[in-house]
């Protein structure tokens, strides 16, 4: 039992004189749109992030326009760039555009580049004096003087426990993202032999039919 083609054959108005598609014409297109259903999930997923990215840029954005900070605002606008970068890539697929998977996996190694040298920055940047200041108020610090042993242990706990967590928070930032947003580019990368299948496989008329209506 066949399978239904992907897109149904077009159907041209009586009232112009055109002849009717040819079966072989019909299967061209067929073809065409079987060459492109790989361009059409990398599409999808191209999608899918450039939401995701955006959505998290937004909240990013929200979050720095009630504290504004040069780090946070800076950040916002690279993964707004990031999530908007996606989606012209994910259009630009859909039309089986060849520097699209080139365009996206460079657009993923960026976003790596910026988390990592956050999380690095972060890191490097990091100190429990600071930490100590926003854990104890200047009110309570001032009774602590007077429990000098329990404020020694408070401060002994708080450099471990600190910058433990610190550092693992971010160190697990940074090895998910080379994992995510690493494994992401590799995808896009091997999505150009897909779009030149597509290009070297099938007639100009038959392409232009199917990302006309894939976009």
């Amino acid at each position: 039992m066949q399978s239904a083609p992907p897109f149904p054959p077009p159907i041209l108005p009586c009232s112009t004189g055109a002849a009717p598609l040819t079966p072989e014409q019909i299967r061209k297109i067929n073809e065409a749109a079987r060459t492109h259903r790989a361009l059409r999930r990398a599409a999808r997923t191209a999608l899918s992030s450039s939401g995701t990215t955006l959505l998290i840029g937004a909240v990013s954005a929200l979050c720095a326009a009630f504290s504004p900070d040069w780090k946070n605002v800076g950040l916002s606008l690279a993964i707004l760039a990031v999530g908007s970068i996606e989606y012209v890539g994910q259009r630009r697929l859909l039309r089986a555009d060849r520097g699209a998977p080139r365009l996206l996996m460079r657009n993923q190694l960026a976003f790596l580049g910026v988390i990592v040298a956050y999380c690095m920055f972060q890191m490097l940047t990091f100190s429990t004096d600071a930490l100590k200041k926003e854990a104890v108020s200047p009110e309570f610090r001032e009774q602590l003087h007077q429990l000098p042993q329990m404020e020694k242990s408070m401060d002994a706990e708080i450099d471990k426990w600190g910058a433990l967590t610190h550092f693992a928070l971010y160190g697990s930032l940074i090895l998910v993202t080379i994992l995510f947003q690493g494994g992401l580019a590799w995808y896009y990368a091997t999505r150009s032999k897909h779009v030149e299948a597509f290009h070297r496989a099938n007639p100009d008329w038959a392409k232009q039919i199917v990302t006309r209506l894939a976009a």
